[in-house]
């Protein structure tokens, strides 16, 4: 009794892991061909060289198409990077300007933080529009869009607003 529990915990295990230890099947050898030969052409077999071209071609175009995504999410992501450098920056000012007023006028102490905080929002909103639309999250998923859909992606104009022509 004892082997047949371990027989069964060990057989379990197996199972659990896609393999079974009591099996006998009998394993032959499997040939594509008729005549055993693995690599001999049979009827209705595709020209490895046209097919092994066409691959080639398809993985080059997936590659270029990949590298196109790296730069675009590289793109947007140093664009964000520098978007959230400024807006630290100007934060900091903003921060070391609330410690003064609350320094010299402490009775304003919800006046100043109020302030401060619109502040905040006034700068994150003004850097945001300067920045354009190379920090628009919207339009970075539709530039990758248009990377997956293989269409030509226009650069950013300078003026951030893309020229109907």
């Amino acid at each position: 009794m004892s082997s047949n529990s371990h027989e069964s915990q060990s057989n379990a295990s197996s199972v659990s892991l896609g393999l079974w230890q009591d099996t006998e099947m009998e394993t032959a050898e499997v040939s594509n061909t008729a005549s055993g030969d693995r690599n001999s052409p049979e009827r209705g077999d595709i020209d490895d060289s046209a097919s092994s071209s066409s691959v080639e071609s398809d993985f080059e175009e997936r590659q270029a198409m990949w590298q196109r995504l790296d730069i675009e999410r590289d793109r947007y992501r140093t664009a964000c990077a520098a978007l959230e450098a400024r807006i630290q920056g100007l934060s900091a000012i903003a921060h070391r300007d609330l410690e003064e007023a609350l320094d010299a006028f402490p009775s304003l102490a919800p006046l100043h933080e109020a302030n401060y905080e619109a502040r905040l929002a006034h700068i994150r909103l003004t850097c945001t529009q300067e920045a354009g639309m190379a920090v628009s999250q919207h339009e970075h998923y539709v530039r990758v869009t248009m990377i997956l859909a293989q269409v030509t992606v226009p650069p950013f104009p300078e003026s951030g607003v893309y020229e109907e022509g």
